[in-house]
């Protein structure tokens, strides 16, 4: 057996594993849970807890989660963390996908840090119950059949079965390109794959080979889906996998197809613009990998964009794809310009020039000053054109370095967005609405009240006139936390009150103002523009400054669990004080709405 070595490509593959899994743990339990992530995280917290849950649509997801909660504890980060870790992991697919395509090493590195820094990858990774771990075990799977590996094969395919309905459409899409491909092929309209040239291995698909692959994908399936058989109603949950994803087709979103397209074009531009490049070039040159990369990415977007349940993180499975034939057609670029290597310098002195003058244009546009904006632009056009009269390769490399290099610095910034390094994301297309606002505040006020009161920080008692499964994950340590979304405050005495009452802000319930003092906090938070971009798209593509619409909550707090506050006395002109080692959030407003 050939023993492996590591080279230096590995290192660099390790590298992009690390950075990928850098930008995916950044703070990643800094933002509160969402409506969608909280439905996902609650089924592993009570799985951990030994109840008996039926689970959902993503039986991988509860299962590992609930085993991080139960060696770890509960948290916003560990929630995220089975997503991060997948999400990180696609990185090595280019390099399993390199051993079958002789040429495609330097692309595929290339193709490894894109997708270890696209915004998009980044956004999706960083979502608990989002359909990272689905992509990543799908194309390792496919990466280890080009190796003709049946275990590694079986072993990904498994666990690709077990992510639930995220893998649906990315399964959907692969079957209808390689469908066509076939089809195309035999029509002769598309190069054959293995021509001695592209291909250094032959796919054989044969009996021993898939006997193999269904073994180990069936023990993995056992085995992860029942959490070594600790949770059998694990592999249950797979029979609804179909039926959920069909569902969708009957429960439109109201996503806008455009604001779809949007995020690919403003998230990374750099894979969309060297990506159609590339479909191009690959269908002109009738190059085979290119060709049948092409119509993978276009089936996956055409699948996205009419699913009526859309998403934009449902775009992931486009993404891989288009950052492939990018980075195939940035590979051609490298490879002529080291077979010019008189002209590289110069080539690099223009690029920087390149980036230098549009960063000067983007300043002028963000800033309102146009004329700046077009001078720059112009002054480009001129020296490029005065590049090309001498040399028109350095005019080339120049352009399209110089032009990668800032699309890349912008891509980076977006990517910083998605990471949530800013509070809140409501205002970024690859979140899922409503994101959660002050959960924080929220709890923090809670577990004083509860403090003061009982000497434990989640020992009130707290009703919750709503069924949101963001409170119900910020309450979940709550012991004595009553969920009643029928709560109309009827029969609510001096005696029965609880002692706090959490109800959204358009809930009229009378009776609350005169026993207790309210605080509002922001809790739903909207994208506040209905058509594709925000009307000032340009403050919105700089800064993320966008309108957001809020739905609050109301913590209504017992009047007796202030100094000196008494039930007999809630209706007195004067306001009990607050205790003076409060945080600031327990200064009730008795006249809140």
């Amino acid at each position: 057996m050939k023993r492996q070595t590591l080279t230096i490509e590995h290192c660099l593959y390790i590298l992009a594993f690390l950075l990928a899994l850098g930008v995916r743990l950044l703070r990643l339990g800094t933002a509160p849970l969402s409506e969608f992530e909280a439905g996902w995280a609650l089924q592993a917290f009570g799985l951990s807890h030994g109840e008996t849950i039926l689970l959902g649509t993503q039986p991988l997801y509860v299962l590992f989660t609930s085993l991080v909660f139960v060696l770890l504890g509960s948290g916003n980060g560990l929630t995220r963390v089975f997503p991060a870790v997948a999400g990180s992991a696609l990185v090595f697919v280019p390099l399993l996908w390199s051993r079958g395509f002789g040429r495609f090493r330097v692309a595929a590195l290339i193709a490894a840090f894109g997708l270890a820094l696209d915004p998009g990858l980044v956004a999706a990774s960083r979502l608990a119950g989002g359909p990272a771990p689905a992509l990543t075990f799908v194309l390792l799977a496919l990466g280890f059949t080009l190796c003709q590996s049946a275990a590694w094969t079986g072993m990904f395919g498994g666990l690709a079965l077990l992510t639930g309905v995220p893998v649906v459409p990315g399964l959907v899409g692969l079957a209808a390109a390689w469908g066509v491909a076939k089809w195309l092929e035999s029509l002769g309209v598309l190069a054959p794959l293995s021509d001695g040239e592209t291909t250094d291995v032959t796919i054989r698909f044969s009996t021993g080979f898939l006997r193999k692959v269904v073994l180990f994908g069936g023990v993995t399936i056992l085995l992860a889906g029942t959490l070594l058989l600790f949770v059998p109603q694990g592999i249950a949950s797979l029979a609804d996998t179909l039926t959920a994803y069909l569902r969708g087709w009957a429960r439109p979103s109201g996503f806008l197809v455009f604001r779809l397209l949007a995020a690919l074009v403003f998230y990374q531009p750099i894979a969309v613009i060297l990506g159609i490049v590339g479909a191009v070039r690959g269908w002109g040159m009738r190059e085979p990998v290119s060709q049948r990369l092409s119509l993978w990415a276009f089936f996956a977007l055409a699948l996205a964009l009419i699913y009526p349940a859309r998403q934009t993180v449902d775009l992931v499975w486009v993404l891989v794809p288009l950052w492939v034939l990018a980075a195939w057609e940035f590979q051609h670029h490298l490879s002529a310009a080291a077979e010019d290597a008189d002209e590289r310098w110069p080539a690099l002195a223009f690029a920087s020039g390149v980036v230098v003058l549009l960063g000067v244009a983007w300043l002028g546009l963000i800033a309102g000053k146009a004329p700046l904006a077009v001078l720059a632009l112009a002054m480009l056009f001129s020296v490029a054109f005065m590049v090309a009269m001498w040399s028109i390769n350095v005019m080339r490399y120049g352009l399209v370095w110089g032009v990668c290099a800032a699309l890349i610095v912008g891509m980076l910034a977006s990517m910083a967005g998605v990471a949530q390094v800013h509070p809140n994301g409501a205002q970024e297309l690859w979140s899922i609405s409503p994101v959660t606002g002050e959960a924080d505040l929220l709890l923090n006020t809670l577990e004083s009240l509860s403090l003061w009161k009982t000497g434990e920080r989640q020992a009130l008692d707290v009703t919750v006139a709503s069924n949101s499964r963001a409170l119900r994950w910020l309450l979940r340590d709550f012991r004595a936390a009553h969920f009643a979304p029928d709560f109309t405050g009827a029969g609510v005495t001096e005696e029965n009150a609880p002692s706090v009452v959490i109800t959204y802000q358009a809930q009229n319930i009378p009776g609350l103002p005169v026993l207790y003092r309210g605080q509002d906090f922001i809790w739903d938070i909207f994208p506040g523009w209905t058509q594709v971009l925000p009307k000032d798209w340009i403050k919105w593509l700089a800064y993320r400054e966008a309108p957001l619409v809020q739905n609050q909550v109301i913590l209504w707090a017992r009047t007796d669990l202030f100094p000196g506050g008494v039930l007999e006395k809630a209706t007195s002109t004067s306001s009990p004080a607050p205790a003076p080692d409060l945080p600031p959030a327990l200064d009730l407003d008795p006249n809140a709405p």
